[in-house]
């Protein structure tokens, strides 16, 4: 399913601003 990859990449995203803050 195509929008299960950018989907995966915003929420590692997600999770790397939160780890950074």
């Amino acid at each position: 399913i195509s929008y299960e990859i950018p989907l995966t990449l915003c929420v590692l995203s997600i999770s790397l601003l939160s780890n950074s803050s």
